[in-house]
C-alpha cells in the first residue's frame, strides 16, 4: 500500500510541506497530522473509508476491478462481469439444464388435448376414483378439476393452469394437482435410484396467482403401486408459512421453500415413485412448477419445446398409422385384420395400455397389438384394397 502525500512542487512556499503550507494538510483524500513536531502521521480514520482490511472488514459502497471488467453494486448486489463465468457447480448440482425434476412444469404439453395452446382446455372435472391428466404429467385425483388459462406471469409461459376445487368429498373447497417422479426402471434392469438422496438439500417452488393463494401447501412423499404412501409420513411438508417469496411479477409471486433429505430413509422396495402434490384451498391459477437440488430456488427452467416432450412420451404418446390396404401388401393373420406397425418416438416407461380409433376409411373394429416399450401394431378387419387410418394413444404413467 503506497501513500500519495502532497506534491511538493505544488506548494507555498514551493518544496515545503508544514501544517502551514497551501494546499492544506488534508489532501489526496487524506487527512495528514503533524506529530510531536518532526513526522505526518496519516489518519487512521479516514484510511477506515478508503482502504479494506485482509480479513474480517465491510464493503458500503461499489467495487469496480479493472476498467469497468467486474463490478459489484453495493446497492442491489448484482455483479456485473465482462468476461465468461465459469464454475463447476451451484446449489450442489449442474448448472447447465435438467436441475427440474419435474416434466413439464411449465404446462405447455398437453397431448390428451391437441388443439391446446391455441385453444384451450375447458373446464374438466375428473369423475374416476383413477388420476385424470390434464396437461403432461400432471393428474388430479376424483372430483378435483382444471382448466387452462391465459394469464401468465411473462412471455416465457404459454400461460396456465387453473387448478379447481374438489366438488364433494374430504377435501371440498380444495384444488390439488400432483406429479409422480419415477424412481423405477424397467423390470429386470434394476433400480433407478432415488434422485432425492443424491444431495442433502431440495428447493421446491412455484409461480402462482397473488390473489388466489389462500393456505398453500406442498406434500413430498413415496408412493407404491397403488399410490398410497410408502413410509409412515411424508418426505416433507411445506406449509403456507414456510413459503419464502423469490420474485413478483404483476398480479403474480413466485414462492420457494427449501427441505432436508438428511434424515429420510431410502426408499422401500415397492416404492414406485416421489409423489410431489401442490393443494391450495379455492381455486389457483399457477404455472412454472419446480423441484432442483440445492437450497435456492434458481430461475425457472425452460426446456427445449422437443426435449420436454420427449420427456412426456415416455408417459404417454399419441400417433397415427395406416394406408392403402392391399391383399399380401400388409401382415396378414387368421382373423382377416390387417396391422400397420407403430415405432413409439420414446421407449416407455413400461409397456403401455393402448387405445386405437378409425379416423379415415371403411374397415372397422379397429385395435393395438404386440404391445412393447418401443413399439407396437395397429389393426383393422373389413374390406381389402381400401384406405385406412387408425389414431392410436400409448399410455404408461405411473
Amino acid at each position: 500500500m503506497a501513500l500519495n502525500f502532497p506534491n511538493p512542487a505544488l506548494q507555498t512556499p514551493l518544496n515545503e510541506f508544514s501544517p502551514d503550507s497551501t494546499p492544506a494538510k488534508s489532501t489526496n483524500g487524506v487527512t495528514y497530522i503533524w506529530t510531536n513536531n518532526e513526522k505526518w502521521v496519516a489518519s487512521s480514520v479516514v484510511f477506515n473509508d478508503i482502504y479494506v482490511n485482509v480479513t474480517g472488514d465491510n464493503m458500503t459502497g461499489d467495487l469496480t476491478l479493472g476498467t469497468d471488467k467486474i463490478t459489484l453494486n453495493a446497492a442491489d448486489g448484482n455483479a456485473t462481469f465482462a468476461g465468461d463465468i465459469q464454475s463447476t457447480s451451484q446449489n450442489g448440482g449442474q448448472l447447465a439444464g435438467f436441475r427440474n425434476q419435474l416434466i413439464n412444469g411449465d404446462f405447455r404439453i398437453a397431448q390428451r388435448y391437441p388443439s391446446y395452446p391455441g385453444t384451450s382446455i375447458p373446464i374438466t372435472t375428473n369423475p374416476n376414483s383413477v388420476s385424470l391428466y390434464s396437461v403432461d404429467r400432471w393428474g388430479v385425483s376424483k372430483d378435483f378439476g382444471f382448466q387452462s388459462r391465459t394469464e401468465r406471469p411473462s412471455n416465457f409461459f404459454v400461460g396456465s393452469m387453473q387448478w379447481r376445487t374438489q366438488t364433494s368429498g374430504p377435501s371440498a373447497g380444495k384444488s390439488l394437482w400432483a406429479q409422480t417422479i419415477e424412481m423405477v426402471a424397467v423390470a429386470g434392469k434394476g433400480p433407478r435410484g432415488n434422485p432425492l438422496l443424491d444431495t442433502d438439500f431440495w428447493t421446491v417452488s412455484h409461480w402462482i396467482f397473488t390473489a388466489d393463494r389462500n393456505d398453500f401447501q406442498c406434500f413430498v412423499q413415496y408412493v407404491n403401486s397403488n399410490y398410497s404412501p410408502s413410509i409412515s409420513g411424508p418426505i416433507a411438508t411445506i406449509n403456507d408459512v414456510d413459503w419464502t417469496v423469490v420474485e413478483t411479477d404483476g398480479d403474480w409471486t413466485r414462492v420457494s421453500a427449501t427441505f432436508s433429505m438428511a434424515s429420510v430413509a431410502a426408499a422401500p422396495a415397492d416404492t414406485l415413485g416421489i409423489r410431489v402434490q401442490f393443494q391450495n384451498t379455492g381455486n389457483i391459477r399457477a404455472v412454472g412448477a419446480q423441484l432442483e437440488p440445492g437450497p435456492v430456488a434458481t430461475p425457472f427452467e425452460h426446456r427445449p419445446i422437443g426435449t420436454e416432450i420427449a420427456l412426456c412420451q415416455r408417459y404417454y404418446e399419441t400417433g397415427s398409422c395406416g394406408g392403402q390396404v392391399f391383399l399380401g401388401s400388409v401382415t396378414r393373420d387368421g382373423n382377416d385384420f390387417f396391422s400397420f406397425p407403430i415405432a413409439f418416438k420414446a421407449n416407455k416407461r413400461v409397456s403401455p395400455s393402448c387405445t386405437a380409433v378409425i379416423s379415415s376409411g371403411s374397415r372397422t373394429s379397429p385395435g393395438i397389438n404386440n404391445i412393447s416399450i418401443t413399439s407396437a401394431s395397429g389393426y383393422s378387419s373389413g374390406p381389402t384394397d381400401a384406405s385406412q387410418g387408425l389414431d392410436w394413444t400409448a399410455d404408461a404413467e405411473l
